[in-house]
């Protein structure tokens, strides 16, 4: 059986983002895919002249829906 989850590390520990399908004690093996923000994702993609916090705000932005025009 192969299962997909988001989860958060935290003070050691993997924190699943919703309840996994499975049985208390079950032995996993874990693959790890570490999920960059959009920011970090596109850096270098487009030149930005900006400041550091208007690309900031822009970052934020991304992260919350689309950009409007």
């Amino acid at each position: 059986m192969s299962v997909s989850l988001d989860a958060t590390y935290e003070n050691g520990v993997f924190v699943p983002a919703e309840q996994p399908p499975l049985k208390e004690h079950t032995h996993v093996r874990l693959h790890v895919e570490v999920r960059e923000d959009v920011a970090d994702r596109t850096a270098g993609i487009v030149g930005f002249s900006g400041t550091l916090a208007e690309y900031l705000e822009i970052a934020k932005m991304s992260e919350e829906g689309p950009l409007q025009g």
